[in-house]
């Protein structure tokens, strides 16, 4: 059996974070970021959303490449709010919640992102956490799969579920970090 020891274990790892899209919506729209770099071994995102859907929340979508074929997706998930709970698995793309028009004044939902090696021909699996407090506070981890390519990822669209009708509010944010291990 191996002892681990400060001698052994890199802790934490050696790694060269890389800001390679950071964007702020002046006016509503979407994220759509395309050509991004292939030179790195993971993706990370960081996000703050606001729907102008006229609701408490929103359900978000993300694709890959311009696949928005629902059913290329599979996501594993478990969310709660204090005293509801639940936890599912089906075909789809739901990154999780942003707050709506009608959430509280000036909130955003919060979501973090890792896309662990997006260029390997491979199934690509997303996992995110995220959290939202449009009035029910809700905190929610998922892993979605995309199941129907093996291609590299090199274009992430972030929508509302109901677009073209609901969009993202000015002022949402969209930031994704490569990430090369050394």
């Amino acid at each position: 059996m191996t002892k681990y020891t400060s001698e052994n274990v890199i802790y934490p790892p050696k790694q060269i974070y890389v800001p390679l899209h950071k964007e702020t919506l002046t006016t509503a729209g979407i994220f759509d970021a395309t050509g991004i770099s292939q030179d790195y071994d993971h993706l990370m995102m960081r996000l703050l959303l606001r729907s102008t859907q006229v609701a408490d929340s929103d359900v978000v979508k993300m694709f890959f490449n311009g696949d928005t074929t629902v059913t290329n997706y599979r996501e594993q998930f478990v969310y709660g709010n204090g005293t509801t709970h639940a936890a599912t698995n089906q075909d789809n793309t739901n990154l999780g919640y942003a707050v709506g028009a009608s959430g509280a004044a000036g909130k955003y939902s919060h979501h973090f992102v890792e896309i662990f090696k997006y260029t390997e021909t491979s199934y690509k699996i997303a996992f995110s956490k995220s959290s939202i407090f449009p009035g029910t506070d809700w905190i929610d981890n998922r892993a979605t799969v995309w199941q129907a390519s093996t291609a590299a990822i090199n274009q992430i669209t972030i929508q509302p579920d109901g677009y073209a009708t609901d969009t993202f509010a000015a002022g949402s944010y969209l930031e994704i970090i490569g990430v090369k291990n050394l």
